[in-house]
């Protein structure tokens, strides 16, 4: 056998897994997927808005808009906060995957309801990503 039609013959077989790879049924079937070791967190900071410094809330909490299910990540490693919040991180994949979720941040100050904002979140098999919304409020 020649190099040529080595070439083509190998060549063909690693496009028919590329297909197969890219096939629409295959697009939400994780069994397989590679993943990178990275662990993303979508967080938004929340600042004063005549002087660009941290405001700090009391409580806050992130609500799933479709069924109103609270989903406040309660292992918040921001234990301070310091103005930053967690909104969601790759542990919670299975509440985004493959749609685009729609996601409220709602943020307290002495149980009164100083700032609420919406966000759209999604994720594939293995991380989460911001679709659509700010991670920077003002108030």
């Amino acid at each position: 056998m020649n190099f040529k039609r080595k070439l083509l013959i190998l060549s063909s077989i690693l496009a028919s897994f590329l297909l197969f790879e890219c096939d629409d049924d295959n697009k939400t079937n994780c069994e397989f997927a590679i993943c990178t070791e990275e662990f993303r967190t979508i967080v938004v900071s929340v600042k004063h808005a005549d002087n660009n410094t941290p405001f700090v809330l009391t409580d806050y909490k992130v609500m799933r808009m479709a069924d109103n299910k609270d989903i406040t990540i309660t292992d918040n490693n921001l234990t301070d906060n310091n103005g930053y919040y967690q909104i969601a991180n790759d542990s919670k994949l299975d509440l985004f995957k493959f749609k685009n979720t729609e996601v409220e941040f709602n943020g307290y100050l002495n149980d009164n309801l100083v700032i609420q904002k919406r966000l759209i979140i999604t994720s594939d098999c293995c991380h989460i990503s911001l679709v659509e919304g700010d991670t920077d409020f003002f108030l």
